[in-house]
């Protein structure tokens, strides 16, 4: 624990003291029969954090202690910028949960004018206080803040569905067409830049492989039927590799004998 931590708890146990010594002097002054609590009392203790037994409305205010609880979570100095985004962005995603939607646009705000450098958290901010928008009925604001997070990341889908959502609140029918195609483009753009990864990947280990062999003096009977790097093309379902970690090929080998009508499959022999 930091020194800053324990300076807060120690700041935390002195105000819990003084509220109850507080509260006790409230109730000299103005006694109530033994039957009776007072209303202010027990509002006042049921405000403080150790005695909540749920989260405080929106927008309300808070009790002093509660804020000084908070400032353990988000004044931390030796956080970077994303790691204080990321920390408002999960805020924010658990009172979205709770639907304190107000109190997650709060959270997800702050994140944002961290102005981290981060464009796929930054996207994933504005997207997210989009959909707390939506759900108070802000189409209008859920419509701003999805244009923010194309902005920040052009491909991220989450912020066209949504603001094809909120154009369809707003009545905005051709904008629901236009946000609807150009999620179709840039969900095809992604699928297409996924796949080229997918197969410069697949064509680099082919490679390694390919030299792999080479450098042994390994002689292969090609046939331009069978893929050895496809693992349809053996009975075994299996294919060529090579163990990046000692560099050991490994083959799906076929060891036949004859003079017993018999045949045995090694899946992975090395």
């Amino acid at each position: 624990m930091s020194s800053r931590e324990n300076v807060t708890a120690v700041e935390l146990d002195r105000q819990l003291d003084q509220f109850i010594d507080t509260l006790i002097e409230k109730n000299k002054a103005d006694p109530q029969p033994p039957t009776e609590i007072n209303d202010d009392w027990w509002n006042d203790l049921q405000r403080h954090p150790f005695f909540l037994k749920e989260m405080p409305e929106d927008g309300s205010e808070l009790h002093p202690a509660v804020e000084a609880l908070q400032a353990l979570k988000w004044d931390d100095v030796d956080d970077t910028p994303k790691e204080k985004a990321e920390k408002f962005k999960e805020d924010g995603n658990y009172m979205f949960q709770l639907k304190k939607y107000k109190n997650s646009i709060i959270s997800y705000t702050e994140g944002i004018k961290i102005r981290c450098t981060d464009s796929q958290l930054n996207a994933i901010l504005f997207c997210n206080r989009a959909s707390a928008n939506y759900h108070l009925g802000n189409y209008r604001s859920a419509l701003r803040d999805c244009v923010l997070s194309r902005k920040c990341k052009s491909d991220h889908i989450k912020a066209f569905v949504k603001g094809a959502e909120a154009c369809m609140k707003l009545q905005m029918y051709k904008d629901v067409q236009s946000w609807c195609t150009a999620a179709l483009l840039k969900e095809q753009e992604r699928d297409e830049r996924k796949r080229l990864v997918r197969d410069r990947k697949k064509k680099t280990e082919e490679e390694k492989i390919l030299n792999a062999i080479k450098n042994r003096s390994i002689h292969l009977q090609t046939d331009p039927s069978i893929d050895i790097f496809d693992p349809n093309s053996s009975p075994l379902g299996s294919s060529i590799k090579l163990n990046d970690e000692d560099d050991t090929l490994i083959f799906p080998v076929v060891i036949l004998y004859p003079e017993y009508s018999q045949t045995d499959y090694v899946k992975e022999f090395h």
